[in-house]
């Protein structure tokens, strides 16, 4: 099973907190960013620092820069909520990409997962504390493939069951890319400049074309 570090918390937990007021608190935030976990009535709610948000759009661009070089198809998603009241879950991604489903979701205003597939791609940055389990969360509304990154670098995870996922070393969406590759290019993140490491990496996936 996978699990998820403690860490210093940098959240607030509501308890007893119902469907209905979960869905009336979405709707006061409407369409602004709102990073949360909500599971059988407890709703945390988590701070954004400049950390994580950084490395949040770095890998983004990782995923995007295959789209285009790779020439994959591909609707980004961003932090939209997922939610399933059937499933008494619902979060909020740092980002999520549509890839095998991209042309389901094509020109659709707002995402229900009612109605259409999750997306086949998440990513969860975790710098600071999460105490609620999103990987349980992600599993029950069916997302396939997690990329999450933590101090220690980059990890991959494929969804093996309603409840859990296990470690891959290629991704599911992306089959030509290894975790191994993409963390070579994220462990530079502390010592260059941006701008040369998506260069570098850019180059990279041209050099894997076939």
């Amino acid at each position: 099973m996978i699990t998820q570090k403690r860490k210093p918390a940098a959240c607030f937990i509501l308890e007893d907190v119902s469907w209905q007021a979960y869905e009336k608190l979405l709707e006061a935030f409407a369409d602004r960013r709102f990073p949360h976990t909500y599971v059988d009535g407890t709703l945390e709610i988590m701070t954004l620092s400049h950390e994580h948000e950084a490395i949040k759009k770095l890998i983004a661009r990782f995923v995007e820069n295959i789209s285009v070089v790779l020439q994959i198809r591909m609707s980004s998603g961003g932090s939209i909520t997922l939610k399933r009241e059937l499933k008494n879950r619902g979060l909020e991604p740092d980002e999520c990409y549509y890839v095998a489903h991209a042309a389901k979701v094509r020109g659709v205003k707002r995402i229900t997962l009612e109605k259409h597939p999750p997306p086949d791609l998440v990513i969860e940055v975790d710098v600071t504390s999460k105490s609620l389990n999103r990987f349980e969360a992600y599993a029950k509304l069916g997302i396939p493939e997690i990329w999450r990154y933590e101090r220690g670098g980059l990890q991959l995870f494929g969804r093996t069951s309603d409840s859990d996922y296990e470690a891959i070393d290629r991704s599911l969406a992306f089959p030509m890319v290894a975790r191994s590759d993409l963390q070579r290019f994220l462990k530079q993140h502390a010592k260059r400049d941006e701008f040369d490491i998506i260069n570098d990496y850019i180059a990279w996936l041209n050099s894997i074309k076939s």
